[in-house]
């Protein structure tokens, strides 16, 4: 019993000992690397000669899609971004510090790269990272992971095959004034899994659906010296049932409702009803697409086309059904059409599914005793109702529309 007390007892203290002596290992070393030295400057580039280049790598790991604005052209992200480089000034022999092969530091001690983002969608976007500890390893290389959150441009003109769309973005990162004589930025990983490792997917209506980066390099006009810089490739994909809702099931219904419309009578009132119906519901439709997509597209919308050819279609259809009501009260007594009861009577009357006209509504009977034996009808003895001749070219008319409206759907 008093041994396992006495082990235990030992073992505490032993721990607390190399505890100690840890932290004075690094009290000391913390005071060799800052307190002791007089000539370094957080300002200045860490290299040993002037000419000498500084390679900085930079690696983005994506963690959330926090907004996405298409009217306003931009995108917000949050994630970390990871920075690496070499400075000889803080190397140490890890032996005289108690083995000791790294340290954490504020960043704001040490001199950071002036990374920023090139395309940043305002001033305050540009160079918002978080101040976090540095890692610093006995080699003398340092390690800086700051928390970001970027807000960058982005274009979304392209939506013709909205709501089902697909952009195309990109985050450029690089120095705001070295060169890349002075300082060469390379990538450290491009691997999309790399980047969305720890990405959550909780965007509402947006899915970050890949990510690519590339590294290149610009000359301006102004300089002859290259300009590295770090691009990053964001490919969403817009994914919300909310559209499928309160756009493409009413689109589906109006287009019922539509093809119906053409094989109703053009004298029916119900015919007369469920245009104005189907006007007034595709009016609505395209108000609401306009407070979605407030005009910020370079190329009409595919639905936008649909409901505008939509609505063209539906109010010739209902002008037709108004001109044909107009033209039975006001035409009663008006010459028959030769032409048009042998073009209705013909091919075309067939193709359309049309009801044949007769010639002669009414027939005179010669006496009522000839009528009675032969009941036979001489020609140019029977009267002429053109009404069921506007009736029927209202109806091939509307059957005419059908055929078109229905093979571009």
């Amino acid at each position: 019993m008093f041994s396992v007390f006495y082990t235990t007892t030992l073992c505490i203290i032993l721990q607390q000992a190399l505890a100690a002596g840890r932290i004075n290992y690094e009290k000391k070393l913390r005071e060799q690397l800052f307190l002791h030295r007089q000539d370094y400057e957080a300002t200045r580039r860490p290299v040993e000669y002037r000419n000498q280049t500084l390679v900085t790598h930079l690696g983005l790991h994506i963690l959330h899609l926090t907004e996405v604005n298409p009217q306003a052209g931009y995108i917000l992200i949050y994630g970390w971004l990871q920075l690496s480089w070499n400075d000889n000034s803080f190397k140490w022999n890890k032996d005289n510090f108690g083995g000791i092969t790294n340290l954490r530091i504020p960043s704001n001690l040490i001199w950071i790269p002036d990374i920023t983002v090139y395309n940043h969608a305002s001033a305050e976007s540009a160079a918002n990272f978080g101040q976090t500890l540095a890692l610093l390893n006995n080699n003398g290389t340092i390690l800086w992971v700051p928390p970001v959150t970027i807000k960058f441009k982005c274009s979304f003109h392209e939506l013709q095959s909205f709501p089902f769309d697909e952009h195309l973005c990109y985050v450029k990162f690089g120095s705001w004034t070295f060169d890349g004589f002075t300082m060469d930025l390379q990538l450290t990983t491009n691997d999309s899994n790399d980047v969305l490792q720890d990405y959550k997917t909780d965007h509402h209506e947006w899915k970050l659906a890949a990510v690519g980066a590339i590294r290149s390099e610009k000359i301006y006009s102004c300089c002859p010296e290259p300009y590295p810089d770090i691009t990053y490739h964001l490919q969403l994909k817009r994914e919300s049932p909310f559209y499928m809702v309160t756009l493409l099931l009413p689109s589906i219904y109006i287009m019922i409702f539509i093809l119906i419309g053409f094989w109703l009578p053009p004298m029916a009132g119900e015919k007369l009803t469920l245009s104005v119906f189907n006007m007034i519901s595709l009016v609505i439709l395209m108000l609401h697409l306009h407070f979605v997509l407030e005009g910020s597209f370079y190329h009409i919308p595919g639905i936008v086309l649909f409901l505008c050819l939509s609505l063209i279609f539906v109010v010739l259809s209902l002008i037709l059904s108004m001109f044909t009501c107009n033209m039975t009260q006001t035409q009663q007594n008006s010459t028959r059409s030769n032409f048009l009861l042998r073009l209705l009577n013909g091919r075309l009357g067939w193709i359309l599914c049309l009801p044949q006209i007769k010639e002669c509504l009414e027939s005179d009977l010669l006496t009522s005793n000839e009528a009675h034996d032969n009941m036979e009808i001489p020609e140019g003895d029977c009267e002429k109702n053109p009404i069921d001749d506007w009736i029927t070219l209202a109806t091939a008319i509307d059957r005419i529309f059908f055929l078109p409206y229905a093979i571009v759907l």
